[in-house]
C-alpha cells in the first residue's frame, strides 16, 4: 500500500499542479482565483514547501536573536546559525510529511 494512493481519480481531465506560491490569492485582481489540488504527490510537495519556508523563517530569526546575544563570544557564535537551519529543516520536513500525508 502507497502512502500516496489515491482513492478516486476526481481531477478534470485537464487537471494541471497550480503554479507555486499559493493556491488561493484573496484580492479579486482578475476575478476570482482558487486552484485546488487533486492528487496525494501535489499536496504532500505544497505542504512540504511551505512548511519548510516558514520553519526557516523563523528559525533564522531566532538564530539572528542567539547571535546578536552572545556576540562577545564570536569564535563559536557562527555556527547557531547553522545548526538552527539544520535542526528546523529536519523539523520542517518531519512535520510536512506529517501533515501533507493526511
Amino acid at each position: 500500500m502507497s502512502f500516496f494512493k489515491q482513492v478516486a481519480n476526481t481531477a478534470p481531465l485537464d487537471y494541471i499542479s497550480p503554479p507555486f506560491p499559493s493556491l488561493y490569492w484573496p484580492f479579486p485582481v482578475q476575478g476570482y482565483q482558487a486552484n485546488y489540488l487533486y492528487y496525494a504527490r501535489d499536496v504532500w510537495r505544497y505542504t512540504l514547501t511551505w512548511t519548510l519556508i516558514f520553519y526557516g523563517a523563523v528559525h533564522i530569526v531566532a538564530s539572528g536573536y542567539a547571535v546578536a546575544l552572545q556576540w562577545r563570544n564570536w569564535k563559536i557564535i557562527w555556527v547557531a546559525p547553522v545548526l538552527y537551519a539544520v535542526v528546523g529543516g529536519i523539523e520542517a520536513v518531519i512535520a510536512g510529511s506529517v501533515v501533507g500525508g493526511l
